[in-house]
C-alpha cells in the first residue's frame, strides 16, 4: 500500500490472458459438415426454385439471390464462430437442428409431391446436421467451447 491517500487501492486479482489449444478434430469435422450440409441444403433449394418455377425465373431470381447471400453470410458466421470457439454458435446449431425437424414435420404431407431430388438433399443435409451436432457436442470439443483464461502472477 502506498502512503498517498488519493491512490486507488490495490488488488490482488491478476490479468487474464488466453490460454492457446489445439482445435479438436470432433469442431474441424463438425464445422466441415455444417458448410457441406448447407451446401447440399443450397442445391436442392436452387433445384427446387428452378422447378417451381419451370425453368423461367424471370423476376424471382433476384430475390432468390438476395435471400441466398443472406444464407450464405449467416452461414459464413456461424462456422466462424464454431471454427474459433464461440459457444453461442453451436447451441445456434441445434436452433437450426430443430427448425430443420419442425419444417420436415410441417411439410410431410406434401414430400411426395415434391420431386425426389429435393427431398434426398433434405434428408441428407439433415443428417449432416445431425452428425454435426454430436460432433459439437462431443467430450473433445466441450474443451474447445469452454471459456479459456488464465491467471498471470
Amino acid at each position: 500500500m502506498t502512503d498517498h491517500r488519493y491512490a486507488p487501492p490495490a488488488s490482488l486479482v491478476a490479468d487474464q490472458l488466453p490460454v492457446a489449444i489445439a482445435r479438436p478434430a470432433s469442431v474441424t469435422g463438425a464445422a466441415c459438415l455444417l458448410g457441406a450440409a448447407y451446401l447440399v441444403s443450397a442445391a436442392g433449394s436452387f433445384y427446387q426454385f428452378r422447378v417451381a418455377l419451370g425453368g423461367n425465373p424471370g423476376g424471382m431470381l433476384i430475390y432468390f439471390a438476395v435471400g441466398s447471400a443472406i444464407g450464405i453470410s449467416i452461414a459464413i458466421w456461424i462456422i466462424r464462430a464454431i471454427w474459433i470457439g464461440e459457444n453461442w454458435a453451436r447451441v445456434s446449431v441445434i436452433v437450426v437442428l430443430c427448425l430443420k425437424v419442425a419444417m420436415g414435420f410441417k411439410y410431410a404431407p406434401l414430400m411426395p409431391k415434391i420431386s425426389v431430388f429435393y427431398n434426398a438433399t433434405y434428408l441428407l443435409s439433415f443428417a449432416m446436421l445431425a452428425v454435426a451436432v454430436v460432433l459439437l457436442f462431443a467430450r473433445d470439443a466441450r474443451t474447445w467451447f469452454a471459456p479459456r483464461v488464465q491467471a498471470t502472477g
